[in-house]
């Protein structure tokens, strides 16, 4: 009988400097979002979108929120920078991406970007199943084929990431072409794996219906009545979004 491999040894620091070559590979928007921001683009949402977030901020357990919307571009990604940007400041560790434009590359950019979030956050040392040497990223160049090797990657992070962290991933429909959208669900599906096992909260935004989002939230127990549509117009009923409270969303002191 083979003995069984022992687990690899690594360093953040090293992981760091390998993750450096995947840069090329991510294609973001998360400049000219925080630039919306900044500007006052959504800084106000609708009591009841308010309201099933901060749910999602407050709740001890483990969370995956779906919000679709229906409003222009520039108030979706605002918003959701918005509340990874407070999680952020608050010192609360968040993962988040902001695609530009639904491409090819836009898989490979989602991935590779958590990779390199999930790294940041890693132990300064720790051990691991899965091999991370400079060839395993060098695998990693781009390409739809690349995504199995990433996803194996996130899967392994998060074993070693903190006990509770957030994710906000915007227009998560950028990401999902033919040829992709398996990888789509195999990521939300290994969060919902982990979320198991620490504290993993997800909010993904979409513009309108996708197909992925329908399949995997459309009959869960906490996609109910979690679809909320934000509005152009700034009607009654809208809320500032600094009222978001995130008392209840730092990680326990406790052992």
């Amino acid at each position: 009988m083979a003995e069984e491999e022992p687990p690899h040894q690594y360093s953040r620091a090293e992981l760091e400097t390998r993750a450096e070559q995947l840069a090329p590979c991510i294609e973001e928007n998360r400049e000219e979002v925080s630039k919306w921001y900044a500007d006052g683009i959504c800084t106000k949402v609708h009591g009841d979108v308010l309201t099933n977030i901060q749910s999602w901020v407050s709740r001890p357990t483990s969370k995956l929120l779906w919000v679709e919307a229906t409003a222009l571009r520039s108030i979706i990604s605002s918003t959701a920078f918005g509340i990874s940007q407070m999680l952020t400041d608050a010192g609360i560790p968040c993962i988040s991406f902001f695609p530009k434009r639904r491409s090819r590359r836009g898989l490979s950019s989602l991935l590779y970007s958590i990779i390199t979030q999930l790294i940041k956050m890693a132990p300064d040392d720790f051990e691991a199943d899965v091999s991370f040497e400079e060839e395993d990223f060098a695998k990693l160049d781009g390409t739809v084929e690349s995504a199995e090797r990433a996803l194996e990657m996130i899967r392994e992070l998060l074993t070693v990431a903190p006990t509770k962290v957030f994710f906000v991933i915007d227009r998560i429909e950028l990401c999902e072409l033919r040829e992709s959208r398996r990888y789509v669900r195999l990521l939300i599906e290994i969060l919902r794996e982990q979320a198991r096992k620490t504290v993993v909260k997800g909010l993904f935004t979409t513009a309108g219906e996708t197909r992925i989002m329908l399949s995997l939230f459309g009959k869960g127990v906490e996609a109910k009545g979690m679809t909320r549509r934000l509005s152009r117009r700034m009607q009654p009923g809208f809320v500032d979004l600094s009222s978001l409270s995130l008392a209840d969303a730092r990680p326990s002191n406790k052992c």
